[in-house]
C-alpha cells in the first residue's frame, strides 16, 4: 500500500461517513467541511491535504469557490470531483469520476488512484 495519504471531502445533503471510515480503515486521515471557512481551516490547521474529494451532492458554487481558496495556497492540489459542479470554471486539473458512488469500493479506489498515485 502506498504511504498514508490526508484527505479533505466536502460534505454534502447525503453527508460521508461511509467513505472517511473506508479511507480511515485503509490508514488514511480525513477531514470533512460543510462550508469554506471550515474547510479552508482545516486546510491551514493541518500544514494542507493530499487531496480534496467533492461528491456528487456538494453544491457547485461550494465546490468552486473551495477548490479556488485552497488552490490559491497549493497550487498541486489534487482534486477528485464525483459530479459536474466544477465544469470548467477551475484552473488546474480535476480527475472526474463519473458513474460512481465515492463510498463504493470503485469509488475509493478512483480516489486512491487519483491523489495517491505519485
Amino acid at each position: 500500500m502506498a504511504e498514508p495519504a490526508e484527505f479533505l471531502i466536502l460534505v454534502g445533503a447525503s453527508g460521508v461517513a461511509a467513505l472517511a471510515t473506508m479511507l480511515r480503515a485503509q490508514g488514511h486521515r480525513v477531514d470533512s467541511a460543510r462550508v469554506l471557512a471550515e474547510a479552508r481551516g482545516m486546510f491551514l490547521e493541518c500544514g494542507g491535504h493530499d487531496g480534496l474529494v467533492i461528491p456528487g451532492d456538494v453544491p457547485a458554487r461550494l465546490a468552486r469557490e473551495v477548490v479556488r481558496s485552497l488552490r490559491a495556497i497549493d497550487p498541486s492540489l489534487r482534486v477528485v470531483a464525483f459530479g459536474e459542479q466544477l465544469g470548467r470554471s477551475v484552473a488546474g486539473s480535476v480527475h472526474r469520476v463519473r458513474g460512481l458512488h465515492p463510498a463504493s469500493r470503485a469509488g475509493v479506489g478512483a480516489i486512491l488512484k487519483a491523489i495517491c498515485a505519485r
